[in-house]
């Protein structure tokens, strides 16, 4: 629930500066995927945060979908109404991001994985007490929460 609270504070960037230091796939995509669809460009601003490597791959899948003729937003923009067939951002997106995003998979694998103590499920008799998904989450919350507030 904190979680969900706090990623609904976060912005586009936010959410892939957080995703990429704390290995969260999910923040990544929605970063990735809000900003190479929504009408606005990538700022300056937010081309410097994200970095020269990144923001020249949200440009390259931007493009692309124009190249395509597909308006980057239907529902929400001038083009609303404008029946064409949406362009694939998401497979773009996870194309050219494809290292990265295995990396944060890999993080959240090890955090399931951590629930587990001599091949016994975390809470069992056998085993002790460990740190789970959830708990992992919570760190990575207040974590967030501190940086934010600084």
């Amino acid at each position: 629930m904190a979680i969900k609270s706090l990623e609904d504070d976060l912005d586009s960037v936010d959410k892939i500066l957080l995703g990429q230091a704390y290995g969260v796939l999910d923040w990544l995509l929605s970063g990735y995927n809000t900003l190479v669809k929504r009408d606005r460009t990538i700022s300056g601003q937010e081309g410097r945060s994200l970095g020269p490597d990144t923001t020249a791959k949200l440009h390259e899948i931007r493009e692309a979908g124009i190249k395509a003729g597909v308006p980057i937003r239907t529902s929400q923009s001038r083009y609303k109404g404008f029946k064409v067939p949406m362009y694939d951002y998401e497979f773009h997106t996870q194309s050219l991001f494809s290292q990265e995003l295995a990396d944060a998979a890999v993080s959240k694998i090890r955090a399931v994985e951590s629930q587990r103590i001599d091949g016994n499920p975390a809470g069992s008799v056998n085993s002790q007490s460990v740190q789970n998904g959830q708990f992992y989450m919570e760190c990575i919350v207040f974590l967030v929460g501190i940086q934010i507030f600084e």
